[in-house]
């Protein structure tokens, strides 16, 4: 029997090709079987975890379904979802540091998505007083937050830094560690610094988008943001690879206030004034906060609508004492030293309204 050595290397060759044609069709259909049925048979959890004292959304929440390995953390509005799972009953538990636990039972059908909503409360805050209750509501948002950052990062909020002087920002982000700030001759902020690094080595953010400084320099001056609609205020000092790379010493960030962080309207009227004796004026600041959650379309509040209207006037009076050589007589004292004192009334006078859609998508 003669053998060919070319004949055998053809026959070889081409059951191998077909053996690999029939091993991608079996994978395919067993890779499309897999998604149909999963498709089918799987379903979501979603909602929103919210205070129940204020109605605010809290961000940060941990949510997880006891015996998985399904685990999802709320976003500023105080939403989640928790995608991909199978049929069935679930016990989800909601953390969030500050309040107590809360525990509830889930029921997902085949491709539906169930809703969740969890309003979690405090025995202990309501043996508290108003103000230290807010404060505390604020420290525990912004420790929440900070436990489910991406990185490192320092969170204050709304509730902790308050009313600022003329609305400048830069009063809380000197109370900050790590963080500095220039002031000007009368002592209002101006350039802040990050571990040592001056404004213009850092970047400066609004909703995580860089905002646009005046003059010829990067550096951003904190006198031209009123914090007003500002509702936290992000430090990031290492920041991670899905942020610009043209900050050397960090970013700051402030998260412009949303409807959705509470639920139903809001109405806020703020107001102070101080008489200064020195230069026989007054100073005063003013705001006004509205936001609500509209139904429009057909859907279920799905628009959010939030702005702040606020007006200050600042005179802020300082003694200025320079040391000066004058040319008295050129006989006998060819020079002379004398103190001369001005007195400067520096007034600053700002109006702001901002304005924030929020669509629910």
């Amino acid at each position: 029997m003669h053998f060919n050595p070319l004949v055998s290397t053809l026959a070889f060759s081409t059951a191998r090709r077909l053996l690999s044609v029939v091993s991608l069709a079996f994978l395919a259909l067993v890779l499309l079987s897999t998604a149909t049925h999963a498709q089918v048979a799987s379903g979501s959890i979603a909602g929103r975890v919210s205070d129940a004292a204020t109605g605010k959304s809290l961000q940060g929440a941990v949510i997880k379904l006891l015996g998985t390995t399904a685990v999802a953390y709320t976003d500023a509005e105080g939403r989640f979802s928790l995608p991909g799972l199978a049929a069935g009953s679930y016990r989800a538990d909601v953390d969030y540091v500050g309040l107590d636990a809360y525990s509830t039972n889930v029921t997902v059908s085949s491709g539906q998505t169930a809703s969740m909503n969890a309003m979690l409360e405090s025995k202990v805050m309501k043996l508290a007083s108003f103000t230290v209750a807010e404060s505390a509501r604020g420290q525990s948002l912004a420790i929440n937050q900070q436990k489910t950052a991406s990185g490192i990062v320092n969170i204050v909020s709304e509730e902790t830094f308050g009313q600022m002087i003329s609305g400048n920002i830069g009063y809380t982000l000197q109370r900050l560690p790590g963080l500095s700030v220039n002031e000007d001759e009368d002592g209002t902020p101006n350039g802040v610094n990050i571990r040592g690094l001056e404004s213009k080595y850092n970047s400066f953010q609004t909703d995580g988008f860089r905002t646009p400084t005046s003059g010829n320099s990067r550096g951003f001056a904190t006198s031209q943001l009123l914090a007003d609609g500002v509702s936290n205020i992000e430090v990031i000092k290492a920041p991670t690879a899905d942020r610009d790379g043209d900050a050397i010493g960090g970013i700051i960030n402030t998260i412009s206030r949303s409807a959705f962080e509470r639920d139903g309207r809001e109405v806020k009227v703020t107001g102070a004034g101080v008489y200064y004796h020195k230069n026989k004026a007054w100073s005063y600041d003013t705001g006004l906060l509205y936001s609500d959650i509209l139904s429009v379309g057909g859907g279920t509040k799905n628009l959010g609508v939030s702005f702040t209207v606020s007006a200050y006037e600042t005179s802020r009076a300082y003694d200025n004492v320079d040391l000066d050589y004058i040319y008295v007589r050129p006989t006998d004292r060819p020079t002379s030293v004398s103190l001369s004192r001005s007195t400067f009334t520096p007034s600053a006078r700002r109006r702001r309204i901002s304005a924030r859609l929020s669509p629910l998508v």
